[in-house]
């Protein structure tokens, strides 16, 4: 399935994404991203086209996913949360958790925080766990 994402960036630019796994790409589909490439040039945004996500960066990304819908955020957790990392600094999920409250009760409220990336972790080369280290969105 092909996908394309137009973005508004912070600085104000536009930003057109393709999205398409490579083994799904035909000879003419090739011909699309060039097209769609110099148009995009011609009114001053940037293209880039994505392929595939490793398997556990994409699993990574589906788990987080499922925690995108607002009410899986407690606004009272979110705020605490960000003001603990910005005053602690990195953390893993475990000890954030912990710290906000019960674990059952303040998780959805961190992933939903990862899912708009709020709250950020290394999803592309380690495996996801309670001693991930998370920080305020941001480099660490």
């Amino acid at each position: 399935m092909l996908r394309t994402i137009f973005v508004r960036q912070a600085d104000g630019s536009g930003l057109v994404i393709d999205v398409r796994p490579e083994a799904r790409i035909k000879p003419e589909g090739r011909l699309v991203f060039d097209a769609t490439a110099e148009l995009c040039a011609t009114v001053g945004w940037d293209y880039r086209r994505l392929g595939d996500l490793p398997g556990v960066a994409r699993a990574h990304r589906h788990w987080v996913a499922g925690y995108r819908h607002p009410r899986c955020r407690n606004q009272e957790t979110a705020r605490a949360a960000l003001k603990h990392l910005v005053a602690e600094g990195p953390c893993s999920i475990r000890s954030l958790s912990c710290f906000l409250g019960a674990p059952v009760l303040v998780l959805p409220t961190i992933f939903h925080l990862m899912w708009c990336q709020e709250i950020v972790a290394d999803l592309d080369s380690h495996r996801l766990h309670l001693d991930s280290r998370v920080w305020a969105g941001g480099t660490p």
